[in-house]
């Protein structure tokens, strides 16, 4: 199969009959860093939501308690992407934290962190990426 020849594939048995498959993926509107935060850094979180008023937030540590709570401010519209956004300011959260999640109006956020090392392993996944990507492999 890796060489740049012609060849044939035969396949039996198969059947087309029956209703079609599709598979949709649902994106979050919620729209953090998915890596993390530093402690010290802005902490901006971003929600995609038609509503012109403020929604409710709640913020969940790794064992789903509630640590925070607020509503969102209403950030408009953004010209680049064509979406109104809301907007939550996380940045008076300067404690080191993993796994935390935003929910917004019924949805979640994936989890993300707050660490002093959120970065850490970074170079490590760059090199990782490009050297089982290079173009002689």
């Amino acid at each position: 199969m890796g060489a740049q020849k012609t060849g044939a594939i035969c396949v039996t048995n198969v059947s087309v009959e029956g209703k079609p498959y599709f598979e949709t993926s649902k994106t979050s509107p919620i729209r953090t860093n998915q890596v993390g935060f530093y402690p010290q850094a802005d902490k901006l979180i971003f929600i995609k939501s038609d509503s012109k008023q403020p929604l409710r937030w709640t913020l969940k540590n790794a064992q789903g308690i509630n640590i925070d709570l607020g509503r969102t401010s209403v950030f408009g519209l953004n010209p680049a992407s064509g979406e109104h956004l809301h907007q939550i300011d996380l940045s008076n959260l300067t404690t080191e934290h993993t796994d935390l999640t935003i929910s917004v109006d019924g949805e979640e956020s994936y989890p993300f962190s707050i660490q002093k090392n959120i970065y850490q392993s970074l170079k490590h996944d760059a090199f990782s990426y490009f050297y089982q990507n290079r173009k002689w492999s």
